[in-house]
């Protein structure tokens, strides 16, 4: 391993250091831009410690189901979690824990603490994690570069502007609602981004597997990113995912046992579409940018809604799985990316604005293409219809157009359902994308699969 990182050069490892101080930065500006956000920090400097403490919105259910799952209670049901709360002067209410008993082992560490100093451990390591994702996506593409690019003057102009790219999409992605919520998707998304370096840079599949089988076990969607691997006979991919499935479980059993695994299968119906999640708002009433939430506004609560989502979300799979085996080809093509981390966001039962990070490879890994293997107009409209479905799709519609603007009930069910059609303008693109050649027959992860 480490005679394969020396071929990541000193230059490369100084602009990646310095891009990731300026994200870092971005990162914990972001988070604050909008009216009405507040910074935790200073909250808790200037409040006393008798006053109910205010958390994110999403953090209590995440150190609260980590609590409960060491004290044997039911983590699905809110009532147990609400009941943990009431010990600690929390004035949020908890909102349902709907993810796989193993993030709530994982966070369990947290619970040492107070939640105020818990939440503030929680919102440094999203920082941290986020920051790891970035710089082992920047550091992927290396292998190839170093194989078509000698000349060092054009190797630093190439790793500038592939730094610029990543930062570029930092700032038009919102990784700042994750840390305004306390969302736990840094987990998820290191555990992606690490996945994709590993395949590429260490030529590794059974740790590309590993890596994606421990994202699935702490938000189950990941586990569509196994796809491409699949249908391009990368099988160790397989083995190694489900490896980490079983010995993870394995663990987490031996840990607390083989109820809480009992209580989400119990509780995963809920998660159907157009099924209410018991204690928390019904997803036709949050902002679910997902097929899910779509079919919802339609139709309205009921059956018609979950069957529309179900449908169109397995018509949408199979185009893409048609898409990437037209192509026939046996290497997996970087461009492969895109389109099932788009897949991931809109299939969901719940998706919201801070899911959007998950494209964020999978943009930069398409952009790169669009740029070294296309030229003149064609790159130009590729690369800018690319970052312009990017935007839109990460562009707060609720907050900024929906929460202000009394549009006509009939019109409301559509209208606000931007975020969602330009994920579909992105997916369709990517498609696109993948079925073109362009100038260079060579790709980033055809180039491994030939060594």
């Amino acid at each position: 391993m480490y005679k394969k990182l020396q071929g990541i050069n000193e230059t490369t490892v100084k602009i990646t250091s310095c891009v990731t101080l300026v994200l870092m930065c971005c990162l914990i500006q972001n988070s604050h831009l909008k009216p009405g956000a507040f910074s935790t920090l200073s909250k808790r400097s200037s409040s006393s410690s008798e006053e109910p403490i205010q958390l994110q919105t999403d953090f209590p259910s995440f150190y609260y189901a980590s609590k409960g799952i060491l004290l044997g209670g039911n983590i699905y049901d809110t009532r147990f979690l609400d009941s943990l709360k009431a010990a600690d002067n929390v004035k949020n209410h908890v909102l349902p824990y709907v993810y796989p008993p193993f993030l709530a082992i994982i966070v369990s560490p947290l619970t040492l603490l107070p939640p105020d100093k818990a939440e503030m451990g929680w919102s440094v390591l999203s920082v941290v994690l986020f920051c790891v994702s970035i710089i082992f996506t920047v550091l992927t593409p290396v292998s190839t570069r170093q194989l078509e690019i000698t000349d060092a003057k054009n190797q630093k102009a190439y790793w500038v502007a592939i730094s610029l790219l990543a930062l570029l999409l930092f700032l038009l992605i919102p990784f700042g609602d994750n840390l305004d919520l306390g969302q736990s998707n840094h987990f998820v998304l290191v555990c992606i981004c690490m996945a994709f370096f590993f395949f590429i840079n260490m030529k590794n599949d059974m740790v590309v597997g590993l890596l994606l089988g421990v994202a699935s076990l702490i938000k189950v969607i990941p586990a569509m990113l196994i796809v491409p691997f699949i249908i391009h006979r990368r099988t160790k991919v397989l083995y190694g995912f489900l490896a980490a499935i079983v010995a993870f479980i394995g663990i987490a059993i031996m840990i607390c046992g083989v109820k809480p695994w009992d209580q989400f299968v119990e509780f995963l119906p809920h998660m159907k579409p157009g099924s209410a999640i018991p204690g928390g708002a019904h997803p036709i009433l949050t902002r679910n940018i997902s097929l899910a939430g779509f079919s919802l506004r339609v139709f309205g609560a009921g059956p018609l809604a979950g069957f529309a989502s179900l449908v169109t979300s397995i018509l949408l799979f199979a185009t893409v799985l048609y898409y990437s085996l037209r192509k026939g080809q046996n290497e997996l093509d970087e461009r492969s990316i895109l389109p099932y981390s788009v897949l991931m966001i809109i299939v969901s039962p719940i998706a919201s604005l801070h899911h959007i990070v998950y494209i964020f490879p999978g943009a930069v890994f398409a952009l790169r293409y669009v740029w070294l293997h296309f030229s003149g107009k064609r790159r130009a409209i590729r690369f800018g219809l690319l970052l312009l479905t990017v935007l839109l799709s990460s562009f707060d519609f609720f907050y900024y157009i929906y929460d202000r603007w009394q549009m006509p009930e009939g019109l409301r069910p559509y209208a606000t359902s931007m975020n969602l059609y330009a994920l579909l303008g992105l997916l369709f693109l990517a498609m696109v994308i993948m079925k073109e050649e362009g100038n260079s027959s060579e790709s980033l992860f055809s180039v491994v699969h030939k060594s």
